[in-house]
């Protein structure tokens, strides 16, 4: 997700799963969801903010952008093995001040 910042603007960012320990994906493989992260982008494709924490289900970043231009907000699913489950859902909140 794509966002246009002015430089100063304050960005907070938020997701959120629930989703079962384990699930059986499209193809019929168990599939165990660790973990999603939440990274923060900012206009030169560089990484700007992150939240990674592995002991929780939800994901928080507050970022204070350091020029304007476009950030790209993006969610990473971190699971055993490569097969997405079917069942998840992800809530992604996000506002400026």
């Amino acid at each position: 997700m794509a966002l246009e910042l002015r430089k100063g603007d304050e960005l907070q960012v938020a997701i959120s799963w629930l989703v079962t320990a384990t699930s059986t994906a499209a193809n019929g493989m168990t599939v165990t969801c660790l973990d999603y992260d939440l990274v923060i982008e900012g206009p030169d494709g560089n990484i700007k903010a992150s939240s990674i924490l592995s002991s929780s289900n939800v994901e928080l970043i507050r970022y204070k952008a350091e020029t304007g231009g476009t950030y790209t907000i993006k969610v990473y699913p971190i699971f055993s093995n490569s097969d997405m489950p079917d069942d998840v859902c992800i809530a992604l909140t996000y506002g400026t001040d």
